[in-house]
Protein backbone atom coordinates (compact mmCIF):
# COMPACT_ATOMS: atom_id res chain seq x y z
CA UNK A 1 0.00 0.00 0.00
CA UNK A 2 2.86 2.85 0.88
CA UNK A 3 4.54 1.50 -2.15
CA UNK A 4 1.39 2.44 -4.36
CA UNK A 5 0.91 5.81 -2.27
CA UNK A 6 4.52 6.92 -2.69
CA UNK A 7 4.46 6.45 -6.63
CA UNK A 8 1.30 7.96 -7.03
CA UNK A 9 2.64 11.37 -5.00
CA UNK A 10 6.12 10.51 -7.28
CA UNK A 11 3.62 10.79 -10.30
CA UNK A 12 1.47 13.37 -9.28
CA UNK A 13 4.96 15.16 -8.40
CA UNK A 14 6.48 14.90 -12.02
CA UNK A 15 3.43 15.65 -13.75
CA UNK A 16 2.79 18.85 -12.10
CA UNK A 17 6.68 19.49 -12.82
CA UNK A 18 6.31 18.58 -16.46
CA UNK A 19 3.33 20.76 -16.65
CA UNK A 20 5.04 24.05 -15.36
CA UNK A 21 8.24 23.80 -17.15
CA UNK A 22 6.09 23.50 -21.01
CA UNK A 23 5.61 27.61 -21.99
CA UNK A 24 1.79 27.20 -23.98
CA UNK A 25 0.53 30.01 -25.83
CA UNK A 26 -2.23 30.76 -24.29
CA UNK A 27 -5.06 31.93 -26.11
CA UNK A 28 -5.48 35.57 -25.39
CA UNK A 29 -1.73 35.55 -26.56
CA UNK A 30 -2.40 34.67 -29.54
CA UNK A 31 -2.06 37.49 -32.77
CA UNK A 32 -5.36 38.40 -34.43
CA UNK A 33 -6.87 40.35 -36.90
CA UNK A 34 -9.28 42.73 -36.50
CA UNK A 35 -10.49 44.86 -39.35
CA UNK A 36 -12.50 48.07 -38.53
CA UNK A 37 -14.51 50.30 -40.65
CA UNK A 38 -12.41 53.47 -41.25
CA UNK A 39 -14.49 55.48 -43.35
CA UNK A 40 -18.20 54.98 -44.36
CA UNK A 41 -20.52 53.19 -45.19
CA UNK A 42 -21.07 56.41 -47.74
CA UNK A 43 -24.26 55.52 -49.93
CA UNK A 44 -24.23 57.00 -53.64
CA UNK A 45 -27.21 56.77 -56.15
CA UNK A 46 -27.16 56.46 -59.50
CA UNK A 47 -29.81 55.43 -62.28
CA UNK A 48 -30.01 51.82 -61.31
CA UNK A 49 -27.87 51.30 -59.14
CA UNK A 50 -26.77 52.50 -55.72
CA UNK A 51 -23.64 51.74 -53.80
CA UNK A 52 -22.13 51.74 -50.38
CA UNK A 53 -18.42 52.48 -50.25
CA UNK A 54 -15.51 53.24 -47.83
CA UNK A 55 -12.40 51.70 -46.15
CA UNK A 56 -11.48 49.78 -43.74
CA UNK A 57 -8.17 49.09 -42.08
CA UNK A 58 -6.95 45.64 -39.90
CA UNK A 59 -5.69 47.25 -36.71
CA UNK A 60 -4.88 43.74 -35.37
CA UNK A 61 -1.45 41.94 -35.17
CA UNK A 62 -2.39 39.28 -37.67
CA UNK A 63 -3.62 38.95 -41.47
CA UNK A 64 -7.14 39.21 -42.31
CA UNK A 65 -7.44 36.93 -44.88
CA UNK A 66 -10.17 37.31 -48.00
CA UNK A 67 -11.62 40.67 -46.26
CA UNK A 68 -15.09 40.80 -46.60
CA UNK A 69 -17.90 43.92 -46.42
CA UNK A 70 -21.57 42.72 -45.94
CA UNK A 71 -24.34 45.64 -46.30
CA UNK A 72 -28.00 45.34 -45.14
CA UNK A 73 -30.48 47.35 -46.65
CA UNK A 74 -33.55 47.79 -44.27
CA UNK A 75 -37.17 49.44 -43.99
CA UNK A 76 -37.75 52.06 -41.17
CA UNK A 77 -39.34 49.31 -39.08
CA UNK A 78 -35.71 47.75 -39.43
CA UNK A 79 -37.21 44.73 -41.79
CA UNK A 80 -34.45 43.56 -44.14
CA UNK A 81 -34.86 44.81 -47.75
CA UNK A 82 -32.01 43.36 -49.70
CA UNK A 83 -28.41 42.30 -48.88
CA UNK A 84 -25.09 42.51 -50.50
CA UNK A 85 -21.76 42.04 -49.98
CA UNK A 86 -18.00 42.51 -51.68
CA UNK A 87 -14.38 41.49 -50.92
CA UNK A 88 -12.20 44.65 -50.29
CA UNK A 89 -10.42 45.82 -52.84
CA UNK A 90 -6.80 44.44 -51.28
CA UNK A 91 -8.35 40.99 -50.00
CA UNK A 92 -5.81 40.24 -47.82
CA UNK A 93 -4.64 43.22 -45.36
CA UNK A 94 -1.69 43.42 -43.31
CA UNK A 95 -1.54 44.83 -39.62
CA UNK A 96 -2.44 48.41 -40.12
CA UNK A 97 -3.11 48.15 -43.89
CA UNK A 98 -6.35 49.56 -45.13
CA UNK A 99 -8.16 49.17 -48.29
CA UNK A 100 -11.34 50.24 -50.06
CA UNK A 101 -14.41 48.50 -50.91
CA UNK A 102 -17.61 49.22 -52.30
CA UNK A 103 -21.06 47.03 -52.44
CA UNK A 104 -23.47 47.54 -55.20
CA UNK A 105 -27.30 46.92 -55.31
CA UNK A 106 -28.92 46.49 -58.37
CA UNK A 107 -32.14 48.48 -58.43
CA UNK A 108 -33.66 49.62 -61.81
CA UNK A 109 -37.09 49.75 -60.37
CA UNK A 110 -36.04 51.77 -57.36
CA UNK A 111 -38.34 49.07 -55.43
CA UNK A 112 -35.61 48.75 -52.66
CA UNK A 113 -34.66 52.66 -52.43
CA UNK A 114 -38.43 53.72 -52.30
CA UNK A 115 -38.90 51.50 -49.08
CA UNK A 116 -35.29 51.88 -47.86
CA UNK A 117 -34.50 53.86 -44.51
CA UNK A 118 -30.78 54.85 -44.96
CA UNK A 119 -30.54 55.54 -41.38
CA UNK A 120 -30.96 51.78 -40.78
CA UNK A 121 -28.64 50.10 -42.90
CA UNK A 122 -26.08 47.90 -40.78
CA UNK A 123 -22.98 46.70 -42.08
CA UNK A 124 -20.52 43.79 -41.27
CA UNK A 125 -16.76 43.16 -41.61
CA UNK A 126 -15.86 39.45 -42.35
CA UNK A 127 -12.40 37.79 -42.44
CA UNK A 128 -10.73 34.18 -42.39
Amino acid sequence: MRIIAASLIVYLCVTLWMMSCKNPVSPAAEKRANVIMLEGPIFEDGYTIFWYKGRVKNIGEANARFTRIYIYARKSDNTLLAQEWTYADDTDLAPQETSAWSVVFSDSSHVIRDQMDKSKMTYEIKWD
